[in-house]
């Protein structure tokens, strides 16, 4: 995961500005041999994503 900014084809689609903050993410999904089940690069806008993590010591 990693955080960006919207290009001008980007924006367009997700319906936000150009510049508006999104979300680069990939997803795999492996089996119990390591063979890929599901691959993908989404982009989520900024405001569909929150971000929670606990830290212990």
């Amino acid at each position: 995961m990693s955080i960006g900014i919207a290009d001008a084809e980007t924006a367009r689609l997700l319906r936000v500005s150009a510049g508006s903050p999104v979300v680069n993410v990939t997803r795999v999904f492996l089996d119990g041999k390591g063979l890929i089940l599901y691959y993908a690069d989404v982009i989520y806008r900024g405001d569909w994503v929150r971000w929670e993590i606990e830290l212990q010591p």
